[in-house]
């Protein structure tokens, strides 16, 4: 008597991670974003020139950013944390090794002032006024960062959020003392005029600058 074929399982191959999803990207989207209001264009070097508007992409800036969220993280007692990437800090000991070979004090503290600007969240003087992209940005990582992809228009609808209530939070005379949540006409009264009068006209401009063209509608 012949034993009956064994059935054959197919492969369940687990669904595939949106690549908005992933940490590099993640991280790419968190230094495209801060470099509108890191403001370092305002910060001068040593030799009296000002830093890069695009800092948060140069690699030491990576680099001390890298190192210092890591230990925050550990800090906190983080758990799922990715597994250690040396190649920053071997960015930092190449810049330093380079700068104590060739007696270069202005490079020793042109790196204090990057560490400085990291710890800050940016110069002094911030930027008057905050770009879209900034908002649209935080807003995204905002889902992503929980393993969330959003719509287009959760993003637009989460950036209009932020800056209603940064507007109404910072602003240096509050119309109404006591908490926002108590004045729902005031926070109808500042939606209605940031949705009307100050959000961007092009929104796909914004979502193409920040690499978010594939957001769901």
């Amino acid at each position: 008597m012949s034993r009956p074929k064994p059935k054959l399982r197919r492969k369940v191959h687990p669904q595939a991670v949106h690549r908005y999803l992933t940490l590099e990207f993640r991280e790419e989207l968190c230094r495209k974003t801060l470099q509108y209001v890191i403001g370092a264009d305002m910060v001068r070097r040593t030799d009296g020139t000002r830093f890069p508007k695009d800092i948060a992409q140069d690699p030491l800036y990576v680099a001390i950013g890298y190192l210092r969220r890591r230990l925050h993280a550990h800090a906190r007692g983080q758990a799922d944390l990715p597994p250690y990437d040396p190649a920053h800090a071997d960015v930092i000991c190449r810049y330093i090794l380079e700068a104590v070979s060739l007696d270069d004090f202005a490079a020793i503290s042109d790196l204090a002032k990057l560490v400085e600007i990291q710890a800050r969240g940016g110069a002094r003087s911030k930027p008057k006024y905050i770009p879209w992209l900034y908002y649209a940005g935080t807003a995204a990582l905002s889902y992503l960062d929980q393993g969330q992809l959003p719509s287009k228009q959760q993003v637009r609808n989460e950036a209009i959020r932020q800056r209603v209530l940064e507007e109404l939070l910072l602003s240096p005379v509050r119309p109404v003392k006591g908490p926002l949540v108590s004045q729902p006409g005031l926070l109808r009264m500042k939606f209605e005029d940031v949705e009307t009068s100050k959000q961007p006209r092009n929104w796909r401009r914004i979502f193409r600058e920040l690499g978010l063209q594939e957001l769901p509608a």
